[in-house]
């Protein structure tokens, strides 16, 4: 697994210094939708104000369900968007 170490110039470890990288499978209604390259709903909107209020550009991957957590796991994202849950027998 290939981690980026935090530098002077890369202080937040980003998988893309200057960029929030978000690994996405879509549009998970009501709390995330993906239009355009865009995010909005609740977590979009708070993905969106932690970008800004960090100065960093928002890049979204288009990923499946299953290569979402992939994505974050080999760092070629910082996060992955979605809907995640387990349940128990």
């Amino acid at each position: 697994m290939a981690v980026s170490a935090k530098t002077k110039s890369n202080p937040l470890g980003l998988a893309n210094p200057g960029y929030l990288t978000v690994a996405t499978y879509g549009t998970d209604l009501p709390s995330l939708l993906v239009n355009n390259g865009q995010l909005s709903h609740t977590d979009g909107k708070l993905i969106n104000e932690f970008a800004k209020s960090e100065g960093l550009k928002l890049k979204l991957i288009q990923t499946t369900f299953a290569s979402t957590i992939l994505e974050v796991e080999d760092h070629r994202a910082d996060l992955g968007l979605g809907y995640f849950y387990w349940s128990r027998p």
